[in-house]
C-alpha cells in the first residue's frame, strides 16, 4: 500500500498520450488486486469511447469465467410458449389445446 502526505492511494489510473498516427491508446496498470485501464483516444476516430470502457468490463467477467475466477452467470430462460402447431382457435372459443400424441 502506498501513501502520499500520509493519504492512503487506493487507485491509480494509467493515462497515456497516443502518439502520431495512433487512434486508440489503451493503458493497464495493477495496484491492490486491481487492474486500472486508461482509454485515450481520438475523437474522429472512436467518438465514443466510454462505450468501449463498458465493454471491457462485460468481456474481463467472460475472461473471469472462462479461468474459473468467478461463476458463471445464471442465464435466464426464456419465457416458455405453446408451439404455433399446438393451438387452435374455433370460431367461437378462445384458444384450444391440441391433444399430444401418445
Amino acid at each position: 500500500t502506498l501513501y502520499g502526505a500520509g493519504a492512503e492511494l487506493l487507485h491509480i489510473w494509467p493515462v497515456s498520450i497516443p502518439t502520431h498516427g495512433l487512434a486508440l491508446n489503451i493503458t493497464v496498470q495493477s495496484y491492490r488486486d486491481n487492474l486500472e485501464f486508461g482509454l485515450v483516444a481520438g475523437a474522429n476516430v472512436l467518438p465514443d469511447v466510454q462505450g468501449l470502457a463498458d465493454m471491457l468490463e462485460e468481456e474481463l467477467v467472460v475472461l473471469e469465467t472462462a479461468f474459473g475466477l468467478v461463476e458463471a452467470p445464471l442465464a435466464t430462460a426464456p419465457p416458455t410458449k405453446t408451439p404455433p402447431r399446438a393451438r387452435r382457435k374455433t370460431a367461437n372459443a378462445g384458444p384450444v389445446e391440441a391433444p399430444t400424441p401418445s
